[in-house]
């Protein structure tokens, strides 16, 4: 589907960028006030509807966004009136700005007019489908289930303009979508649409989906298989009735994939196990090709947690293969599992020269429940701001709310010379102010 906002911002960086006598000035003012109604989000039903019926379709497209974008349901009217725009790619707009504003009550609107016997082009028919699953209800549910079951009134021809983007789209239903339609193209031998229905329903977590989506971690397109392996959790594999041994016997097959989106979305899937004991096949994912995957692994790893795990991610420290990426993720994932590698891996990274790694490591203390207060207060005498912001947040959240020595140095602080400590303190501070705060506050406010 377009993306009308970008050729909005495009139609206004061409006005700016032109020379002004190329300008039509009248076009200009058409559509300044458009503009800056959106901006505003106030709607002028007088001047939207004035624009509405202008001459020049960029005019018209321009107002119709605006009025889906402003999101103000009274001006459904005036887009169902464009509906019937002599411009296709005003119509497509206008089905646009109507999933915008995700009324029900404007779904008969866009019914009549995809039953109407005249053409329309590729684009609209995708904004109209796409409008029906934003607006939902008992009406267009029921419309998109015709779509994609075929058995519709609407013409073939249409109808297979449709289907693509409602096959996509439903997955705005959630538990409404029409998942029993959308089964058989799981095996539909077009790509895209058995990609789309793949998507949609992985999404949208359909029990009944799931063998024909565990059929599709071995579909021959990539992206059908990176579509239907994520969805494989422990939840929703136990929801649709699999067998836990079948399930994760396909997301350790999944670890090998050609593709590096299926090895990324299997090791999601598989993280969310919490199962130490595949701990082994990811770790071998840490030396993968692919930049996104040793991240991704070591992501995991944190999540399956156990002796392997862990060991594993301890390891990367002392790697002069490993990203700091991998390693930051590591040091997170050791603070929630392996309080004592953390603490010797977070005081190396506390001593470092680069401020990335010294905020890393008191954002990991933060998550350890009873932390020293000793290590947030070597963090508040960094000479980096960003640092003493990060020891100040982590000591927060380290500490229990009854704790009130963070806020004793969030209020000690609310005078501090950069901008990044004072607005951490008042965050900090806020909740638990006292009237003498006020004007420190206030002093930070503006």
């Amino acid at each position: 589907m377009r993306i009308p906002l970008l050729l909005l911002a495009s139609s206004a960086l061409t006005l700016v960028a032109a020379p002004l006598v190329a300008q039509d000035p009248a076009l200009v003012e058409a559509l300044a006030p458009l503009l800056m109604a959106e901006d505003r989000r106030q709607l002028d039903l007088t001047a939207m509807a004035r624009a509405i019926g202008h001459p020049d379709p960029l005019v018209r497209r321009t107002a119709v966004v605006a009025v889906g974008r402003i999101g103000d349901r009274r001006g459904a009217p005036l887009l169902a009136e464009a509906l019937d725009d002599r411009d296709q790619t005003v119509i497509a707009d206008a089905f646009f700005a109507l999933g915008l504003l995700a009324d029900s009550a404007n779904v008969p609107a866009i019914i009549a007019r995809l039953r109407q016997p005249d053409s329309l082009d590729q684009a609209a028919a995708g904004e109209a489908a796409a409008a029906l699953a934003r607006c939902g209800g008992s009406a267009a549910i029921a419309m998109l289930t015709e779509i994609i079951g075929g058995r519709t009134s609407i013409p073939a021809t249409r109808r297979a303009q449709l289907l693509p983007v409602a096959m996509l789209e439903s997955w705005r239903l959630a538990g409404q979508a029409p998942v029993a339609a959308m089964l058989p193209f799981l095996t539909n031998p077009d790509d895209d649409l058995r990609w789309r229905a793949t998507y949609a329903l992985a999404r949208v977590k359909a029990p009944m989906a799931g063998n024909g989506l565990l059929r599709g971690i071995r579909d021959k397109l990539p992206l059908v298989r990176e579509a239907a392996v994520r969805t494989f959790t422990k939840s929703y594999a136990d929801s649709a009735g699999l067998a836990a041994a079948t399930v994760v016997a396909e997301l350790r097959r999944a670890l090998q994939d050609a593709s590096p989106g299926v090895r990324i979305s299997a090791l999601q899937a598989l993280g969310a196990w919490r199962d130490s004991a595949q701990a082994g096949d990811v770790v071998r994912l840490l030396t993968d090709a692919d930049f996104n995957v040793r991240v991704q692994a070591a992501t995991a790893l944190g999540e399956l947690r156990g002796e392997t795990a862990m060991a594993a991610l301890d390891a990367l420290f002392d790697r002069r293969d490993a990203s700091w990426a991998a390693r930051r993720v590591a040091l997170s994932a050791l603070a929630r599992g392996d309080t004592t590698r953390f603490a010797k891996r977070a005081a190396a990274w506390q001593g470092s020269a680069d401020v990335r790694e010294r905020m890393a490591a008191y954002e990991g203390w933060g998550t350890i429940s009873g932390t020293d207060i000793a290590i947030f207060e070597s963090g508040l005498k960094d000479a980096d701001p960003r640092v003493h912001a990060a020891a100040l947040t982590a000591w927060r959240s380290a500490r229990p709310r009854t704790d009130t020595t963070v806020l004793v140095a969030a209020r000690e602080r609310l005078r501090h010379a950069a901008p990044e400590v004072r607005a951490t303190a008042a965050g900090i501070l806020g909740p638990n102010a006292r009237a003498e705060d006020l004007d420190l506050l206030l002093a930070a406010w503006r």
